[in-house]
């Protein structure tokens, strides 16, 4: 009797080569195409088969320390986003949003080498195609404090006697007494403050009692907005007559904001073409240095 096993082997090899995946073994798996600009999600290109490349970047001959995404079509092109552009410190051309893609090409005088083997790309560029780089002297906006508030309650006074003789053989005495009073309750809802006149006089024996402002005061210290209900004093200019009112009053509130700076502020600019270090004067006195990169700059919110 013949044995089935060699027949049964060739018919199972049979079947793993024309059903494996509906491709027999040996053949060339499909390509995978490489993404697209429209899948990708980016604008300013249109939709041609690109490859996605982050390089590291270098600005006439000097490492920039940055890493940023570059666009690369068939045919060689590199595109990369106005907003990287400006962050290496490369100006682009024209106006648009941040993310729009701008080709390598259309930057004037700029000339540029991809190495592959590094993953580096190589710009040369004049100052005039060099974006300027902005140094701020504050350091850069500062987060605000979330402010507290405790529970409290204060009490001021102010007292006042007088006495006067009414003549010199005379022994009567004519006094009058006076108290001002201002108490404040505080807590994380705001504060409420309450002032009055007491006193006694020879016209009014007994005691007597004025009230002056009653005021409910609430500060958003985030916002620097202040809330005012109650006796308040209304805000004037120099040629203007303040008002007292009763009422509700909103206004900014910016004592509980130090940190924001309402007059305009001075900067200087200028163009380098060496790494150098800028000194700022002000009274004879070094207010503020910055090393800056070759390049146009600008120096903002200087401490004058």
């Amino acid at each position: 009797m013949r044995s089935l096993a060699p027949d049964v082997t060739r018919l199972a090899l049979a079947a793993l080569m024309a059903t494996d995946g509906g491709r027999a073994f040996g053949a060339p798996s499909p390509a995978i195409p490489p993404p697209t600009a429209a899948a990708i999600g980016l604008r300013g290109v249109a939709s041609a088969v690109v490859a996605d490349l982050q390089l590291a970047v270098t600005v006439n001959g000097r490492p920039t320390g940055l890493i940023a995404a570059f666009m690369r079509a068939p045919d060689g092109a590199l595109s990369a986003s106005r907003g990287d552009l400006a962050e290496i410190g490369l100006r682009a051309p024209g106006s648009g949003p941040p993310d729009a893609l701008v080709p390598l090409a259309s930057l004037a005088g700029v000339t540029w080498t991809y190495d592959a083997s590094t993953q580096t790309i190589r710009f040369e560029a004049p100052l005039a195609a060099l974006a300027p780089r902005v140094y701020d002297a504050r350091g850069g906006r500062r987060d605000a404090p979330t402010p507290t508030s405790g529970v409290g309650v204060a009490l001021n006074y102010d007292v006042f006697a007088s006495g006067l003789r009414g003549s010199a053989t005379s022994d009567a005495l004519s006094s009058d007494y006076s108290a001002t009073l201002s108490g404040r309750f505080f807590s994380g809802l705001g504060a409420l403050t309450q002032s009055e006149i007491v006193g006694v006089t020879p016209n009014s024996p007994k005691p007597t009692a004025t009230r002056l402002d009653t005021t409910w005061t609430t500060v958003d210290g985030l916002r620097g907005m202040s809330y005012v209900a109650g006796d308040t004093i209304s805000g004037g200019l120099s040629w203007t007559r303040p008002i007292r009112l009763g009422g509700l009053q909103v206004a900014h509130g910016y004592a509980t904001r130090p940190d924001l700076v309402t007059s305009p502020q001075a900067y200087v600019g200028g163009t380098a073409a060496v790494p150098t270090t800028v000194d700022v004067y002000v009274g004879g006195f070094k207010a503020y240095s910055q090393q800056v990169q070759p390049g146009p700059f600008v120096i903002d919110n200087l401490p004058t």
